[in-house]
């Protein structure tokens, strides 16, 4: 075990090292919330400890340093011609004078004991110095530089990019062209089950188009208040947890907390991974702006994926390992934009088994309702779809306006959620094909078991080995499994 942990962390810095030497850490700077010194910064803050001052003022009295190196980081991309797009950079000024007047830093500004006010005038002046700083080197000298062309198309090297950052995310050797096809098929498979599956039991005579329309407008599909929505959740979560014995042999000793965040940008659920001794709890985040676009029918495959058996068991399983060595155990997901430039995230595995576990929740009895089962299919159309615009944008040279048109034809998402969808993908080149085809392969390895073992196959063995390691490429993960199977024939 030992050899393959050397051998999957020297591979690990080999990646890192190509990507360094291509330039892909050069443009981290986008408009989608995440990318630049100023959402780093903010997004520090939100996980500080309130009456830590002292910490809380050095960090903000360290933040006109930051920005010089990373006007200097931009400014080297602009030499070696690796720059943001137009398009990424459509938000970044008017983000940069909101940042600011940030309510976070303000807010932790006023806190400061009286002792250590004029400490913390300066450092604000300071910061906001520093952020005029950022923003007027991109209007004077980065903007008039971006390219026209979006995706990695428009890059020096983009299509090295490109294949670099396909091969950190999806930890295959795949390429553009063979993880478009892959998209199609899916795409094509889920809209045959949107007709037999769904709108043929409900009786739906219309087009999948009317149906959708249908769904948005029955206001009854959604809840009137924040706390209904939370609610909901925690029943889903406690339904799931009853049954997870009879697919499960282990279980994470950390807790799940379901928490409430209010965003204009963030996706409607996500996760964060809580502290190995369980100090601070795995948090599943429930977006509670705009009720009127959650709907309940996707609420199931949101807490399978974001909570249990999802990131939540899966990620605590891993951290609460000691044999698992520590670059495989935490697994740190922010800073996407310095991908394929950074350590590996495995995130074809780890978002690839959240995905299974959506489908999973089939097998567990959890879409009785064919609306349900439209909400996961739902959240399965939109990672097929991002297999096929990912690959368009970035290798096919098709335009972030044809991305989203052939977004919104194939999910009937509505075009705010669909725009930042594709401003997405275009910033973070291959993060959004891992999910599908890391959920492909985990499928793929899972019948190849079924059919060696028959009647010898046992999910919870199964499930057992696929998170008994930890996060892993997805050959490894085979090659794991293949062991089970030879161990369990012999």
């Amino acid at each position: 075990m030992e050899k393959l942990h050397l051998r999957l962390f020297t591979n690990n810095v080999a990646l890192e090292l190509e990507a360094f030497e291509a330039g892909c850490h050069l443009c981290p700077i986008n408009s989608i919330g995440y990318g630049g010194v100023h959402h780093s910064f903010v997004e520090q803050l939100e996980w500080m400890v309130p009456d830590d001052h002292d910490t809380f003022l050095a960090r903000v009295e360290a933040l006109p340093a930051q920005a010089e190196q990373y006007i200097a980081l931009l400014r080297s991309g602009l030499e070696r011609g690796i720059v943001a797009s137009q398009d990424m950079l459509r938000k970044v000024v008017p983000q940069l004078e909101e940042s600011k007047t940030s309510s976070l830093l303000i807010g932790m500004i006023e806190q400061v004991p009286e002792a250590l006010s004029a400490r913390a005038q300066a450092a604000l002046t300071g910061y906001v110095a520093a952020i005029e700083a950022v923003k007027v080197f991109v209007m004077s000298e980065y903007a008039p530089q971006a390219r026209a062309t979006p995706g990695c198309k428009g890059m020096a090297q983009g299509e090295h990019i490109y294949n670099i950052s396909l091969r950190y995310h999806t930890t295959t050797t795949m390429s553009a062209a063979e993880i478009h096809e892959v998209g199609l098929q899916e795409v094509a498979r889920i809209e045959q089950r949107y007709q037999a599956d769904v709108m043929a039991p409900l009786g739906f005579a219309g087009t999948f188009e009317e149906f959708v329309a249908q769904c948005k407008g029955d206001k009854t599909l959604h809840y009137d208040t924040e706390a209904q929505l939370l609610d909901g959740y925690q029943k889903l979560s406690d339904r799931i947890a009853e049954v997870l014995p009879g697919y499960f042999a282990e279980f994470p000793a950390s807790k799940l907390e379901i928490v409430s965040k209010q965003s204009e940008t963030a996706p409607c659920a996500f996760y964060l991974s809580g502290t190995p001794d369980g100090s601070r709890p795995g948090r599943f985040y429930v977006n509670v702006s705009h009720l009127d676009k959650k709907p309940k029918y996707e609420m199931t495959a949101l807490a399978l994926h974001e909570g249990i058996p999802g990131h939540h068991h899966q990620g605590s399983i891993a951290i609460e390992n000691p044999n698992i060595p520590n670059f495989m155990r935490y697994i740190e997901d922010r800073r996407y934009e310095f991908a394929p430039a950074r350590r590996q995230m495995y995130t074809a595995y780890l978002e690839g088994w959240a995905l299974y576990c959506e489908a999973l929740g089939e097998e567990m009895g959890f879409y009785t309702d064919p609306l349900d089962l439209f909400g996961r299919l739902s959240c399965e159309m939109m990672r097929a779809v991002r297999l096929v615009v990912d690959t368009g944008i970035h290798d096919q040279g098709w335009s972030v306006e044809r991305a989203i048109e052939y977004m919104m034809t194939k999910t009937g998402m509505a075009r705010a959620g669909v725009e930042a969808e594709c401003y997405r993908y275009e910033a973070w080149p291959g993060q959004a094909c891992a999910y599908k085809i890391g959920e492909v392969a985990i499928w793929r390895i899972r019948n190849i078991a079924e059919t060696k073992l028959g009647q010898r196959f046992d999910l919870k063995q199964f499930h057992s080995i696929v998170l008994g390691s930890g996060p892993m490429p997805l050959e490894t993960l085979e090659a794991a499994v293949d062991d089970w199977i030879q161990l369990t024939l012999a």
